[in-house]
């Protein structure tokens, strides 16, 4: 169903928030999203389709930026509307709760998934605003932090949204979509892997070498010499170590 995109008041806010937090999910209270003396319109005329269902948090930003908002509102006043990202993340409730298959299924996540319940901390796990946020600055390189189809927020997504130097980091989404995606978008297998001890003794164990969790490190490292977030990023991955990163760059062809 096509409607017009609204903003909750501190009103409508709380009442969402009582949901989120009353344990109680057999029913979303979707009836809020269009009243009157809880949701108020935003002065631009834009429209959401609050039947579309998305597989994954990023696909969900991805419709966010480039078929509702665009380049048409200023970014820094979109992201601080609290109370249009919890209208938008009660109309689409059924792409952020735990996925089919889990314990709770059905389930929202902690609250400050959905609402701003702290701008200093925790501001980033707002899933709606994150997703729009890191598809509008990064584009396709987003599927790298939101691309799961297991969870909304999984744990690549906390590490790599609650880290400013990562989340801002364009040289880094580059060369992990070259990297770490494949030809549909999706997330290579072992892309998000770690080092184990295990592997650690074993020498000839491939196991988490060059996986994302590195090549933050390794680009941290690279910036004491280089100034790694101007370079392009076909010359970042030939400063890549072969010994640790040639099963990625070998497969991207570089």
């Amino acid at each position: 169903m096509v409607v017009h995109v609204r903003r909750f008041n501190e009103a409508g806010v709380k009442e969402f928030v009582a949901w989120l937090t009353g344990g109680s999910y057999d029913q979303y209270p979707l009836a809020l999203l269009d009243d009157p003396v809880l949701a108020e319109p935003m002065e631009q005329t834009l429209f959401v389709e609050t039947d579309r269902v998305f597989a994954t948090t990023y696909e969900l930003g991805k419709y966010l930026h480039d078929e509702v908002f665009g380049e048409m509102i200023d970014p820094h006043l979109l992201w601080r509307d609290a109370g249009l990202w919890a209208w938008l993340s009660l109309a689409f409730m059924r792409s952020l709760v735990k996925r089919a298959g889990r314990k709770g299924d059905g389930e929202p996540l902690n609250p400050d998934h959905y609402v701003a319940v702290s701008e200093s901390w925790h501001a980033y796990r707002l899933m709606t605003r994150q997703a729009w946020w890191m598809v509008r600055n990064h584009g396709e390189g987003a599927a790298i932090a939101l691309g799961s189809d297991k969870s909304p927020w999984g744990e690549i997504a906390e590490n790599i949204c609650g880290r400013d130097d990562i989340r801002t980091n364009k040289a880094f989404f580059a060369v992990a979509t070259t990297l770490y995606l494949d030809e549909s978008g999706k997330l290579l297998r072992g892309a998000a892997g770690q080092r184990n001890k295990s592997a650690k003794r074993n020498p000839r164990s491939v196991a988490g070498l060059g996986a994302m969790r590195r090549l933050t490190k390794t680009l941290n490292q690279f910036g004491v010499t280089y100034a790694v977030r101007s370079m392009p990023t076909d010359q970042i991955i030939g400063l890549l170590p072969p010994h640790e990163y040639r099963r990625w760059t070998d497969r991207a062809g570089k």
